[in-house]
């Protein structure tokens, strides 16, 4: 079957567009959400500790329920109540109902009644709530613009106080996504960040045994592997979000984590000389053919199998990715790493990340004991965070004191690069609010499609498209 073409796929993401939109305004302003990555999550399970294994829970629509031949329970019984998206297919499904059977083990007294629910579904669903003030004790959040909302209309409980149980394994460089004006509203325990893949078969092929650390050496990289018939970096511009993925990077490399974050959150201004250097230089590498524009008929999937079958010296995207590539680099004669996108200007400095926790728990302050829930979100945020990394679909936000030795490689680097960072810059579209999410993104588009000149542009075009409407 043959692609669609540029315009026909415009078209098709326009209506798309115009009916998404169309169905969050039915439910108010509040109701819109950002554009959704595309992104799968697949667990790396094979491997999996049998000591580590749950058994799993007999469930109805997602519902953990008690023993049918005691459906009451015990009398004395605590019922906890959580909402999470860890559906059967969610790679996170084990990770769940492991971290439930553990935090059941050391609570005998305390029942889990979980229900997991499709990620759009649940979007609406978190938002419904609320306004009826129906959430239950604790659940899933995103952090970023969502979580603003539900703590400026005064549904969730303060977990400062309970931080400082946990400060030793919970490093704080990873609780910036989950606060609001400085306080902690939500315990992370699965983060990612974007990671720059290398194929070091080709690098080695074009005479580097390591990957170059400055931005100068690695356009000089770039142009030897572009000269060998490789193309240098791959990148799905089918699908937004990967650009995303490169784009962002290179504006946090030029303008430094703290600037690109406050643009994000709207503290400041897009009107920033870096972050038009940062479009410039990315127009500039496809200009150059360092990033293919045959790519703008392929899907992220297609890339990345194109990236491990050398076809791409480069692959920028998350660290979910690593399970796929490192099972791929097993294979006679390949070898993969994770690198670090070289820093391109003075305002920013290696160790900074883009991405960072996206996924805590929160309490509802309507919770009947909400600081006795805190203390157990923090709980199971931490099993979380140990049973999503031992499964390979995520890099752990709690500190690891259990062994990882059966880990794979490319993931347990990505994990020990976040884990040091100095600073985690969400993604975009969880910290952006949602209309300038999708402005953003229609940029990203026209951008690749050469409707946007340059920087100058792009930074005057989005000003008028969000700016001027706050």
């Amino acid at each position: 079957m043959k692609h669609k073409s540029i315009l026909s796929r415009l078209i098709a993401l326009g209506i798309i567009m115009v009916l998404v939109m169309g169905l969050f305004t039915a439910c108010g302003d509040d109701g819109k959400d950002p554009v959704t990555k595309g992104k799968s999550r697949t667990a790396d399970i094979a491997k999996k500790n049998q000591n580590l294994s749950a058994t799993p829970t007999p469930t109805i629509t997602g519902v953990v329920v008690p023993d049918k031949d005691n459906p009451d329970g015990d009398k004395d019984e605590k019922v906890l109540t959580m909402w999470c998206i860890a559906v059967e297919i969610d790679s996170t499904r084990h990770a769940y109902e492991a971290a439930i059977e553990e935090f059941e083990k050391n609570h005998p007294d305390i029942t889990v009644q979980w229900n997991a629910y499709q990620n759009e579904d649940y979007k609406m669903l978190l938002r419904t709530a609320a306004a009826a003030d129906g959430l239950p004790d604790m659940f899933l959040d995103w952090g970023g613009y969502m979580m603003e909302e539900l703590e400026k209309s005064g549904k969730l409980y303060c977990l400062d106080s309970k931080y400082e149980n946990h400060r030793s394994m919970l490093p704080v460089q990873m609780l910036a996504n989950g606060t609001v004006d400085g306080h902690l509203y939500g315990v992370p325990y699965l983060t990612h960040s974007v990671v720059m893949y290398v194929n070091m078969r080709i690098l080695q092929s074009v005479g580097y045994s390591i990957v170059p650390e400055t931005y100068e050496e690695f356009l000089v990289c770039c142009k030897k592997i572009k000269e060998a018939g490789k193309t240098p970096i791959g990148c799905a511009l089918k699908e937004v979000w990967c650009v995303s993925e490169v784009l962002d990077t290179m504006m946090e490399k030029t303008i430094g984590a703290k600037a690109l974050d406050d643009i994000y959150r709207g503290r400041a201004t897009w009107d920033n000389p870096g972050v038009a250097a940062a479009v410039d230089a990315f127009v500039d590498m496809i200009d150059r053919g360092y990033i293919g524009m045959a790519d703008s008929d392929e899907y992220n999937d297609e890339v990345k199998v194109g990236f491990m079958t050398g076809k791409y010296a480069f692959y920028i995207n998350g660290s979910w990715n690593s399970a796929d590539i490192c099972r791929y680099g097993e294979l006679p004669g390949e070898s993969f790493d994770v690198a670090e996108f070289p820093v391109m200007s003075s305002q920013a400095m290696f160790g900074q990340l883009y991405g960072g926790p996206s996924e805590h728990l929160c309490v509802s302050a309507s919770a009947k004991n909400p600081d006795e829930v805190a203390e157990y979100a923090f709980e199971i945020a931490q099993l979380l965070s140990k049973y999503c990394y031992l499964d390979g679909c995520g890099i752990p936000a709690w500190s690891i004191d259990y062994s990882d030795d059966y880990i794979n490689p490319l993931m347990k680097k990505a994990a020990e690069r976040a884990a040091n960072a100095t600073a985690l810059v969400g993604f975009g579209d969880v910290v952006m609010k949602s209309d300038d999410t999708y402005v953003y993104y229609d940029m990203l588009l026209r951008l690749i499609e050469g409707r946007v000149a340059d920087g100058k542009e792009f930074i005057r075009t989005i000003i008028e498209q969000i700016e001027k409407n706050r």
